[in-house]
């Protein structure tokens, strides 16, 4: 342990998810000491405030005097951007980096990381570090991740090759927009924008049409149990420059109009008259094989032997269940933090990595006592 004038050197990274699902991790030399979500505090479910989060890393787990070395803050677009973000009306700075400044836990804006454009990249991160592997593909899939052009070109889908320290080479981004239509190569990866909407978005729009809300995918699920095959049901998923899309001829790309799904059915769509079990049964079943279907890309993309899965999509158990059983010669890592709710810890663990490239999380797999 380093010592300067008697006292141990802290290296205190947190890191702060602040958008739906918010939370909060602090990492203390090379240990997770804290980290939870904004709901379990505040008992708003999927609550996207942290400040009370916030306020306990500071009051019950730091030093007296001390500052955060570093805190990397996650969300959908970088944290200065007023779409997306909460500003400070007199400051003008993200509300957040303001509330850490009046704590005290941080004083230099070099302090703060900002990782608010990575969405994609910090699920990745989460589950390649907790993994433990030494290399792995990490494949990200969820309702929607960050826009990588303004509001434009929203990612759906995600392959990542990965390897220590903090090397993440993208090598596959499905995009969604309300653009054109295109398929490019650029410095080995394949990015893929469609207007159509991806895996997550499709099965989280399909739900609705169920009688769900945004994010109950789980209900969906369920309710895919009880249902049967419709041959009129087909085409809920489809393929194009073989990589899978979303139906796009019953659904519209709305940027922000609903919110997180970026999308609105069409009038008079013919989903509207099919039986929500058959649906949901349909989308499952679509899914499954999508997802399937991006796995065989990624094999072709990389050498690895290992796969991290994460995104809120893979809190689909029955699609887990497949894609581990159809794949023996591979190991599995699905990540259990793989919706929002682990990007602060994705965050915190990447901005470690980052600045101590030779240290390991001690303690990455343990349970963390939440008092």
């Amino acid at each position: 342990m380093e010592v300067a004038n008697g006292k141990d050197i802290l290296m205190l990274i947190a890191g702060i998810h602040a958008n739906h699902n918010a939370g909060v991790t602090l990492i203390d030399r090379g240990h997770i000491i804290f980290s939870t979500e904004e709901e379990r505090m505040s008992g708003v479910k999927r609550d996207s405030s942290p400040f009370l989060t916030i306020g306990k890393m500071r009051y019950e787990y730091m030093p007296v005097d001390t500052q955060l070395s570093f805190a990397a803050i996650s969300g959908f677009t970088p944290i200065n951007n007023p779409t997306g973000n909460v500003i400070d009306p007199w400051s003008r700075e993200n509300l957040y980096v303001s509330y850490l400044k009046k704590l005290k836990l941080i004083t230099h804006d070099y302090q703060v990381v900002d990782f608010g454009n990575l969405h994609h990249l910090l699920h990745a991160a989460t589950a390649f570090y907790r993994s433990e592997f030494e290399n792995s593909i990490a494949i990200v899939v969820d309702g929607s991740g960050s826009p990588l052009d303004g509001l434009k070109n929203i990612e759906a889908e995600s392959i990542y090759e990965c390897s220590y320290p903090h090397s993440f080479k993208p090598l596959y981004k499905r995009t969604m927009s309300e653009g054109e239509i295109s398929f490019t190569k650029e410095n080995d990866c394949i990015y893929f924008n469609h207007p159509a909407p991806g895996i997550g978005a499709m099965y989280d729009m399909i739900g609705c049409i169920c009688g769900f809300k945004i994010l109950d995918c789980g209900k969906t699920m369920g309710l895919a149990a009880y249902g049967k095959q419709d041959p009129s049901l087909s085409n809920l998923i489809k393929y194009e420059n073989d990589y899978p899309v979303g139906d796009y001829d019953i659904i519209d790309f709305t940027p922000r109009e609903n919110h997180l799904g970026y999308f609105k059915f069409k009038p008079g769509n013919y989903l509207l008259e099919k039986t929500k079990k058959d649906i949901a049964f349909a989308i499952q079943e679509q899914s499954e094989q999508a997802v399937l279907h991006l796995i065989n890309k990624a094999k072709q993309l990389s050498n690895s032997k290992n796969i991290v899965l994460s995104g809120g999509f893979f809190q689909n158990c029955k699609a887990n269940y497949r894609i581990v059983k159809e794949n023996p010669d591979y190991n599995f890592y699905v990540e259990p933090l793989c919706y929002d709710g682990g990007l602060s810890l994705g965050a915190a663990l990447l901005q470690f990595h980052t600045v101590t490239p030779n240290g390991r999380i001690k303690n990455i797999k343990e349970k963390i006592k939440i008092t």
